[in-house]
């Protein structure tokens, strides 16, 4: 776990329950699990658990996306100007980050991960606060990637695991997710060029990594093992490229990918195994699966049921997040927190590598607001 200042240390004493002030106020609960909702958000609007400057301790830099992107929408829903100003803290260090990637574009290249989720930061920053200027920035963000996607042939195994642990196929979905995502939810002069360079780079992906006799894609051309995070983040991938360009192949196959990691789901138990970081957590089984990962898998079984309607994707959300609950999910003295990760039949502890990420919650705040979208009650 990453300490990386003093205020993040006395964070952590103050959520063992040594004292602290009240957390901010908050707005309305979803209808998906409200009462673990509000705990979790009381949890991340401890005085000790919020940002310095933008930057969210014990984040594994999805914090970056998520810190924005679920206080804009809940902010703005409930009319709550103490989680609209979170949001705002969040959104200008990702406009700094993102302003010196386009001044620098080799930072691109040094920190892939934080680069994307501030990307993914300001596509939601502009569909809530609209002008021109953010949306110049965004462009000419994505015209950068274009141009290095390009030059790593659209599937960038270039990188250390330091540097990006969920290996370049994962990367290779995100990349089109972003041009995708910016197209669906804002108006872009450019619309068709992000969806031609979307589909160029998952054609690339799935030339690369797709395994045609086994039907997964790889987590990369070093690793070629049944995963979870590549596929479903494929799988989001092409349900975007879909609800942009009514093109039946792409839900085809994003479907084909549901079937295809089927056999990493835990039966009678509603979560999927993930093993991608499961030797870094010194895991000694099979038996593994991150809260991460499962959050994407809840995106992905969202925007599926919103497309095509089938309630095997809501009752699977559901079991997913039972099994969250009752599982990873732990009260403190103030609020609660859902744990990184279930690990050789017991859930994360102290001694792990990782026990907890403030991205992996502030995600999860989103998804259960999001789903009221994509899935209804």
């Amino acid at each position: 776990m990453r300490v990386r200042s003093l205020c993040v240390l006395m964070g952590l004493v103050g959520a063992l329950g040594c004292g602290s002030a009240p957390p901010l106020d908050q707005g309305p609960a979803p209808s998906h699990e409200p009462e673990m909702f509000e705990a979790v958000l009381t949890y991340m609007t401890l005085p000790e658990s919020l940002p310095v400057e933008g930057d969210w301790p014990f984040d594994q830099e999805d914090a970056n996306q998520y810190g924005a992107a679920f206080f804009l929408r809940y902010g703005h829903d409930g009319h709550n100007s103490s989680q609209l100003d979170l949001a705002d803290q969040t959104t200008a260090r990702d406009v700094s980050l993102v302003d010196e990637i386009n001044r620098s574009p080799a930072l691109l290249l040094e920190s892939p991960s934080a680069a994307f989720m501030a990307g993914f930061a300001l596509v939601e920053d502009y569909k809530a606060n609209p002008d021109p200027l953010s949306l110049q920035r965004i462009d000419d963000f994505l015209s950068l990637l274009a141009i290095v996607a390009e030059g790593l042939h659209y599937y960038p195994d270039t990188f250390t695991d330091e540097q990006n642990m969920f290996g370049p196929t994962v990367l290779n979905a995100g990349m089109a997710i972003l041009f995708l995502e910016h197209t669906l939810e804002n108006a872009c002069p450019n619309s068709a060029e992000h969806i031609a360079t979307a589909e160029t780079i998952l054609a690339a992906g799935k030339a690369k990594a797709y395994d045609e006799t086994r039907g997964f894609f790889l987590f990369s051309l070093k690793r070629d093992d049944l995963h979870l995070y590549p596929n479903i983040m494929e799988m989001i991938a092409y349900l975007r490229a879909y609800q942009l360009t009514s093109k039946p192949e792409h839900l085809d196959f994003a479907l084909h990918l549901y079937e295809a990691v089927q056999p990493l789901k835990v039966a009678g138990e509603g979560r999927y195994l993930s093993p991608y970081s499961a030797k870094m957590q010194g895991a000694q089984t099979d038996d593994y699966t991150t809260f991460s990962s499962q959050n994407f898998t809840i995106m992905a079984l969202g925007v599926a049921y919103s497309i095509t309607g089938d309630p095997k994707f809501k009752q699977e959300i559901a079991d997913i997040l039972t099994w969250i609950r009752t599982t990873l999910f732990v009260n403190e003295a103030v609020g609660g927190r859902v744990l990184h990760h279930w690990m050789d039949g017991r859930v994360a502890i102290p001694s792990d590598p990782e026990f907890y990420c403030s991205g992996c919650q502030l995600q999860w705040l989103y998804l259960m607001w999001r789903l009221e979208d994509l899935i209804g009650p």
